[in-house]
């Protein structure tokens, strides 16, 4: 079943033929927001330990192009894009008669 929509730069992404740009795209979000996550559950924590987490962040970002080349493709299913709606107007004009 398809789950996302083939728009925005996800899907521009996709339709020009960058693949591996949208899939690291989209494993460099998954992985900042797991980042940003475990920073704020470590905030009561020493310092240190949010530094230590960052350089973590730091050296998988570096590392994320050859993960995403050696590791199995995140299937993501994508919906093509939609046509636009054509609104038709409430009424439809009459021609003022000629006097």
């Amino acid at each position: 079943m398809d789950l996302i929509q083939a728009d925005g730069l996800f899907g521009a992404l996709l339709e020009s033929g960058g693949g591996l740009v949208a899939e690291w795209y989209l494993r460099s979000s998954l992985l900042l927001a797991a980042a940003w996550l475990a920073h704020w559950a470590l905030l009561r924590a020493r310092p240190a330990w949010r530094v230590v987490l960052w350089r973590v962040v730091c050296v998988a970002f570096v590392a994320l192009p050859l993960a995403t080349l050696l590791l199995p493709s995140l299937a993501v299913p994508i919906l093509p894009a939609e046509d636009p709606l054509v609104i038709a107007p409430r009424y439809t004009p009459v021609p003022y008669p000629r006097v």
